[in-house]
């Protein structure tokens, strides 16, 4: 998500070099070269905000967050491993706000995890559709692939340490889906999960709602 970007401000800042030299001054050109580097500088620092808040070291004690910016920061950071790996990434957020006691940080690695995992179940490409929404007194995060889905044997183990059944072939740590249980667990919440093979996935946060 930074290479593009570089790469494109390159071929901009060769484009003006080239204009320069050969004494064409056009403001126009110049100025549309200069508005295309601006935004891509804007992509840029926009990653690295992003990776920024997800590396924070979690705070000693829970704060009262917002889960739509976790969430969007969080897709919006895959957004290039999805189209490189023939994904579409759908985002649906609840239109009122939704608070709740956990640590930002942590709950976008929460994401992140769901995400990442959702992705490699569709080594062939597919869709992933995240939403938010309010589950009683609890605020919900949904993750939900159209990918290979979990066989009814390994469902009960997949939040076991060191258990991993990646369906794109790829060695994991089994570790991913047993940090956010423990991560969600921590913060009173619960995450649910339904498959079967052939139908997907749907993975389900459920975290208790802050109080006013």
């Amino acid at each position: 998500e930074i290479h593009n970007p570089l790469g494109s401000m390159r071929l901009a800042v060769e484009g003006l070099l080239r204009s320069v030299r050969a004494g064409n001054g056009d403001p126009g050109r110049i100025s549309g070269y200069l508005e295309m580097m601006d935004a891509e500088i804007d992509r840029c620092t926009g990653v690295t905000r992003r990776l920024l808040l997800l590396s924070r070291l979690p705070q000693q004690q829970a704060q009262v967050i917002s889960l739509a910016p976790a969430v969007a920061d969080t897709l919006a950071l895959l957004e290039f491993d999805a189209h490189s790996h023939s994904i579409v990434q759908h985002l649906e957020l609840a239109r009122e706000e939704l608070r709740v006691l956990a640590d930002d940080s942590d709950l976008r690695m929460v994401v992140l995890n769901l995400v990442q995992n959702a992705h490699h179940a569709m080594p062939q490409g597919g869709e992933l559709r995240v939403r938010t929404g309010v589950d009683g007194e609890r605020a919900f995060v949904e993750v939900r692939d159209t990918g290979q889905g979990i066989p009814a044997d390994d469902l009960a183990r997949i939040f076991d340490p060191f258990f991993s059944r990646r369906a794109d072939g790829e060695a994991g740590t089994g570790l991913g889906l047993t940090i956010c249980k423990s991560i969600v667990e921590r913060y009173g919440g619960d995450i649910q999960v339904r498959s079967g093979v052939g139908a997907g996935a749907v993975f389900r946060i459920l975290l208790p709602l802050a109080k006013e």
